[in-house]
């Protein structure tokens, strides 16, 4: 009896260590929150930057820009009295910093050693997200979405001499429910100016730049990527003056659905169309060493394309809606950070396949992510909840309220 007990528990044994273990169970080095580091401020809080070789973190939050050594946990600077911060970009070759204020409708010009501002470019549109491309020295300021003004109409006139003309004139009909457009300021960094601005039509969101000139951006509403050639915008926008800014209108993207569209104009961008298994993109990463498009979805869905053929690689499910997407190409590692409480991490194969290693759970509002690709940390940015108990609530109706002065920075690492 006891030998047949014993080869009953040898087999479950031997059936458990078959089946292949959780995400969050996998043998190794798991991620775990390794630091909290609390640095108070007030407002809501939008992107933050990471300049690794400086070891300092740029957090746009409230009214201000909160800086943060990376070392220390210590909050070294503000850059303060601002109208309402959004996001922050870092020229690595020079002292210069970018931060994109909404409210007051400008990009201010920073020195990245003193945290003193040197100047204030108005734009014409509220920024509030920011990408610097180092090769043409150009800053990217893309805006809010705006509603599509109407197209022209022709009508046919009669001249006093009775000759039939042809006159254009703007169209009164309303606008289809929910047409936006998003402009995007264009910034010549050296001469500090704005020197072209951009129309796309949708709501373009996510946006990042590579190392070959490139610059990605996602438009939410129509399921697809842009892949923007920043040398060709900078030869068209060569010959603009200061006071007479290019305007270069895209609003035609998209009609056409390739799997990546070349236009006739050389300025025109790619398109990469995902809704085939994404939809709303909400988060985006690029590998261009291996030209590989990573695309976070609503549909908590984590996307791989092939940005060669615009075909799609792989697929993988996420615990949470993802708000933002990071990818570490020296560990072959994805981040998606969700402000539902989770980060969720995927494992990149040497035979290009992916699969989650990990799902740890943060904070709620943890949603702003950077990461350190020196070390392989991230970085989320947050605040803790409570109950606001001076408002009279009846049972089950309590309201949450973010504790005052618990605003802090969650240090992720293994």
């Amino acid at each position: 009896m006891r030998i047949s007990l014993f080869i009953y528990l040898l087999a479950c044994t031997a059936l458990a260590a078959q089946q292949p273990p959780a995400s969050t169970e996998l043998a190794g080095k798991p991620f775990f929150i390794t630091k909290n580091w609390v640095i108070g401020g007030e407002g809501d809080w939008d992107q933050i930057a990471l300049d690794a070789a400086a070891a300092r973190l740029f957090i746009a939050h409230g009214r201000q820009v909160q800086v943060v050594d990376t070392e220390t946990g210590a909050l070294t600077g503000t850059i303060a009295r601002l109208g309402e911060a959004r996001s922050v970009a870092l020229d690595n070759g020079s002292d210069s910093g970018y931060l994109a204020d909404a409210k007051l409708s400008t990009v201010v010009v920073f020195d990245q050693r003193t945290l003193q501002p040197t100047k204030a470019i108005p734009v014409a549109d509220k920024p509030r997200l920011l990408v610097f491309d180092p090769g043409e020295k150009l800053l990217f300021a893309v805006g809010f979405p705006v509603p599509s003004p109407p197209p022209p109409r022709t009508v046919m006139s009669r001249d006093a001499n009775g000759n039939i003309r042809s006159v254009t004139i703007p169209s009164y009909l309303p606008l289809a429910a929910g047409e936006v457009i998003t402009p995007i300021a264009v910034i010549d960094t050296e001469r500090q100016v704005v020197v072209g601005r951009l129309l796309f039509s949708g709501r373009l969101d996510a946006s990042l730049g590579d190392s070959r000139g490139h610059l990605f951006i996602e438009v939410t509403d129509r399921d697809y990527v842009l892949r923007v050639d920043t040398h060709a915008i900078a030869a068209r926008l060569q010959s603009s003056h200061e006071d007479v800014p290019a305007a270069l209108d895209y609003r035609d993207i998209g009609s056409s659905e390739k799997s990546t569209a070349a236009w006739a104009a050389a300025d025109h961008p790619d398109i990469f169309y995902v809704k085939s298994a994404c939809s709303e993109p909400r988060g985006l990463a690029v590998d261009s060493r291996l030209e590989r498009l990573f695309v976070a979805c609503k549909n908590m869905k984590l996307t791989v394309w092939n940005m060669g053929d615009g075909e799609l690689v792989g697929s993988l499910p996420l615990s949470d809606p993802p708000n933002a997407l990071a990818y570490d190409p020296d560990r072959g590692l994805l981040f998606a950070a969700s402000g539902d409480g989770s980060l969720t991490i995927v494992r990149r194969h040497v035979t290009d396949s992916y699969s989650v290693v990990q799902n740890l759970p943060t904070r709620m509002q943890a949603r702003s992510m950077a990461l350190n690709p020196v070390n392989g940390e991230v970085y989320l940015v947050t605040n803790q909840l409570g109950f606001d108990l001076t408002k009279a609530n009846g049972i089950g109706q309590l309201q949450t309220a973010p504790i005052q002065g618990s605003f802090q920075v969650m240090v992720v690492g293994n």
